[in-house]
Formats: C-alpha cells, structure tokens, sequence
C-alpha cells in the first residue's frame, strides 16, 4: 500500500474516513472467508448429545 491517505483524487482523506473504509476493507476480507462454515442443519450436530 503506497500511501494510506492518499485515494485516487488526491484529496488527502480525512481520518474517520480512512478508519470507515479500513473498517469496510477488513467486513469485506472477512465475508469471503466464513461463509462456507454454517452448516445448512447446524442442529444435527448437537441431536446426539441431548
């Protein structure tokens, strides 16, 4: 990453801003990954112990 504050216009971008789109970057990173991981009948896991 060159520069952190600097986007494609170059205003430089304010700080809560740039924490925003961090924030956005990191839910964006995450949604890939753990959708694969809730079973489609989490339950039948838990059946045998109740």
């Amino acid at each position: 990453m060159p520069n952190a504050f600097q986007r494609s216009n170059d205003k430089p971008l304010r700080p809560r801003a740039l924490k925003r789109l961090r924030q956005q970057e990191a839910m964006a990173a995450n949604r890939r990954l753990p959708l694969q991981f809730p079973s489609p009948e989490p339950l039948a896991f838990w059946k045998p112990l109740g």
